[in-house]
């Protein structure tokens, strides 16, 4: 059996099944008002601090913040609204309250009849990519600006 049909008939998961993933994993029920997490793997409790005890049966939202951009919420809350994937980043906070950037991909799990009842969320923080983007986006103007300078 596999590991989603577990969480989904109601069997507990054994993290040393998922383990071996760098990934925080995620596992939410859609049906129920909310979304809550049903499932959360050791990935997710070392990227945000917070332990499975403390999230299972709340809706992720405890990882938003004031610098959570409204936009990647909309697209998050239509994506699932639709039983479509997304792939999104988001600037989230972990329970110490450290920002850190998330991208997060959304893949809805689907009953017999084709409607959406669960979704997978993979998580990776992406917090140092994006500084290193922003640092060479830094980098560029300036040499753009040097070279205008020179070259009048």
């Amino acid at each position: 059996m596999t590991i989603i049909k577990h969480a989904l008939t109601g069997h507990d998961i054994s993290d040393t099944q998922l383990d071996p993933s760098i990934q925080a994993l995620t596992l939410s029920d859609i049906r129920t008002p909310d979304a809550p997490l049903v499932y959360v793997n050791r990935g997710f409790e070392k990227m945000t601090g917070y332990e499975r005890g403390e999230v299972i049966g709340r809706n992720c939202r405890f990882l938003q913040g004031p610098d959570t951009s409204s936009d990647a919420v909309a697209q998050m809350r239509a994506a699932i609204a639709g039983g479509a994937p997304l792939i999104v980043d988001v600037f989230n906070y972990r329970k110490n309250g450290t920002p850190f950037w998330n991208r997060l991909s959304l893949t809805p799990v689907k009953d017999p009849s084709g409607r959406a009842t669960h979704y997978i969320g993979i998580q990776s923080d992406i917090t140092r990519m994006r500084y290193l983007q922003e640092r060479l986006h830094s980098i560029a103007l300036d040499f753009a600006t040097a070279e205008k300078h020179v070259l009048g």
